[in-house]
């Protein structure tokens, strides 16, 4: 029996939560309030994208100049940014446009600093499979020998091939790294994939109106930052505790205002499904709550989409121990990654596990923004599952059987214990002897909502008795 070397304790490392939240509904618009929108995300659209293409290209300081000067100059060239695009719309707008650009920006620069170390990864792998002589030329020994060493690459042609990739690599870090050191960053408004895909419509089954009402709808955003010294968090977009939804046009679009001091109110009424309270508790409590209106492509109407920032949720760990002991106060789950689904537990008091397993299935294939909500629902259904709360998976959610979209197995059985809906059901459904299916109790066949009828053999009634065929000669006619 060899020894098996076990995976060493490397202590306790905490993760903060969420630093904000957002939620988001829909407005129903009548055609004068999309023009009204139209003009206003239009005009907030040209000055935002004015000044990120100056941000993005900012002006080296004078090379003799210390560092108050240098801190004086880049007061200067802000305060000038703020002035002009206030001479355009608003001071409120400014400040908007001025630090969504900056965030767009440091975004940018870092990832230009993950794309050059992306790029040296790739270069140095080549490189190193490029110095081994490749599989066609070695002989069956040799290839032994080899085993545990750098892999070579199979063919002359593949070799040929990675030699110009290589060529490539060098060549793009060597334009990033100077974009880098001149501080330059390229950003396109609306996505660069989305940019791209223009020129390759037909690979991407798009046609050109498609391409065009999807390229608007990116490009098309009106935000405002909200300040707690404002009514209802935020005077450029408000939106009152009762739903009504008012803006602060810009001074060109003054003239385009249905209400005093140069706003306009949308017909529509906001009403959010989610953290509602939570929201209405900001509005009339003095708190700062921003606002963004956005459109979706082939849908009518706009969204609104209200964020705010929330406080760290930290957890205490103990100094002076070896493994850093976590305090934390409420349920506790222990949750293990796995290929396809997490593995969730809950523990006690003293670390222990109580209760049965529970397993969670997700899947990571799709687009970022499927595998982003998959993690955050998964999420969602290990922090219920903590509190005790853990919601019946939904169909839609969860992997299936062939039957009617039914979440197969003890999975099903204790997520409906957990909803209190019904009596929980074995681990092992009993086999019905007819249809060879898991059987249902008959204290729980009247709870279910939908029931699902056995599968019938041919030739059998639906009591299960077997039918027997008469020649046309021995039929009794009907009564």
């Amino acid at each position: 029996m060899t020894a098996v070397k076990l995976r060493e304790w490397r202590g306790v490392k905490p993760v903060p939560g969420p630093s904000g939240a957002a939620i988001t509904t829909r407005l129903r618009t009548t055609p004068e309030d999309d023009t009204v929108l139209d003009a206003v995300a239009g005009h907030l659209g040209r000055l935002r994208r004015a000044d990120l293409a100056h941000v993005c290209r900012p002006m080296p300081p004078g090379p003799r100049l210390d560092d108050e000067a240098r801190r004086q100059a880049r007061r200067d060239v802000l305060n000038a940014r703020k002035q002009a695009i206030t001479a355009e719309s608003s001071s409120r707008w400014a400040g908007t446009i001025i630090r969504a650009n900056d965030d767009q920006y440091r975004l940018a620069r870092q990832s230009q600093a993950r794309h050059i170390v992306s790029l040296g990864a790739a270069i140095s792998s080549i490189e190193k499979r490029l110095a081994q002589p490749t599989g066609d030329v070695l002989a069956r020994e040799d290839r032994k020998t080899r085993r545990g060493q750098t892999k070579e690459y199979a063919t002359q042609a593949e070799r040929f091939q990675k030699q110009r990739r290589l060529q490539s690599l060098r060549a793009e870090l060597g334009r990033v790294m100077a974009d880098r050191d001149d501080k330059f960053a390229r950003v396109v408004d609306g996505g660069k994939r989305l940019a791209k895909t223009r020129h390759n419509l037909s690979t991407a089954g798009l046609a050109e109106a498609e391409w065009r009402e999807r390229w608007s709808c990116a490009r098309w955003r009106i935000e405002a930052n909200g300040s707690g010294d404002e009514p209802f968090g935020n005077l450029t977009i408000t939106v009152t505790p009762t739903g009504e939804v008012s803006l602060r046009l810009p001074k060109p679009l003054e003239h385009l205002a249905n209400a005093k001091r140069g706003r306009y109110v949308l017909s529509g009424r906001a009403k959010f499904a989610y953290r509602a309270a939570e929201w209405q508790a900001r509005t009339t409590g003095g708190k700062s709550v921003s606002y963004a209106l956005t459109r979706k492509p082939g849908r009518s109407g706009v969204y609104l989409t209200a964020a705010w920032a929330t406080p760290d949720e930290t957890f205490d760990v103990t100094a002076g121990t070896a493994d850093g002991e976590v305090l934390a106060a409420g349920p506790v789950v222990a949750v293990d990654l796995n290929d396809g689904h997490l593995a969730i537990r809950r523990l006690d008091g003293h670390g222990n596990p109580v209760g049965s397993p529970w397993r969670i299935d997700f899947g990571l294939t799709g687009t970022t923004a499927r595998r982003d909500a998959q993690v955050r629902h998964r999420s969602h259904g290990s922090s219920a599952t903590a509190c005790g709360t853990a919601p019946a998976p939904s169909p839609s959610r969860t992997s299936t059987s062939p039957m009617r979209g039914r979440p197969a197995g003890r999975r099903w059985a204790e997520a409906r214990a957990a909803s209190g809906s019904v009596a929980p059901w074995p681990a092992s459904p009993p086999q019905s002897s007819a249809t060879g299916l898991p059987g249902r109790p008959a204290d729980t066949a009247s709870a279910c909502s939908r029931s699902i009828p056995p599968t019938r053999r041919r030739g059998e009634t639906s009591t299960g008795a077997s039918r027997t065929r008469t020649s046309p000669a021995t039929r009794q006619p009907p009564p």
